[in-house]
């Protein structure tokens, strides 16, 4: 795996995390703002859409293939968090 190969490219990389992870700390707020407007757009939605984030194929969800939302979510914050945890390490081994 490349390394960097002086303390001025390690330090450097260190800053490029720490710019990274600020750059992306409102992820949270903008995917529950998401969330939250397709909950109001469900509202009005007719009963072929089953359920919260579920999406029957009756409605347009594709070749009978259920979409679930809250799978993804789950897979999606739990990456995110497992990221943030071993940036923040690096940061604070590397760069304190």
């Amino acid at each position: 795996t490349p390394r960097p190969k002086s303390m001025e490219l390690e330090k450097t990389f260190c800053e490029l995390l720490e710019r990274m992870m600020g750059e992306h700390s409102n992820v949270q707020a903008t995917v529950a703002r998401a969330l939250q407007e397709l909950s109001e757009m469900r509202r009005d939605l007719p009963d072929t859409y089953t359920s919260v984030g579920t999406i029957s194929p009756a409605a347009g969800g594709g070749s009978g293939m259920m979409t679930d939302f809250g799978q993804f979510l789950d897979r999606f914050y739990l990456s995110r968090v497992g990221m943030r945890v071993l940036v923040g390490q690096h940061i604070m081994l590397h760069h304190p």
